[in-house]
């Protein structure tokens, strides 16, 4: 993932889903939410101190509860 605004896009799309699929349960809306902080925190310290040992971190959690809501995904369609 090339830019900070594809994840989010990609955030979009596991969410509608599974939704879509009735596969939004507490674990994945846990997921969701915590996706949300990161970014939150991402957009302060971006806008903030700016400084990348700070970011980087924050940036890369985001995208592991991507892939973990990815692998909920894979697991509510073959379920």
């Amino acid at each position: 993932i090339r830019n900070q605004f594809e994840v989010p896009v990609l955030f979009y799309v596991l969410v509608i889903v599974l939704y879509q699929l009735h596969a939004a349960g507490p674990v994945a809306q846990l997921l969701a939410w915590l996706f949300v902080a990161s970014r939150c925190v991402h957009a302060f310290v971006h806008t903030g101190s700016n400084r990348v040992p700070i970011r980087r971190p924050v940036f890369m959690f985001g995208c592991l509860v991507i892939l973990a809501l990815c692998i909920l995904v894979v697991v509510a369609v073959f379920r």
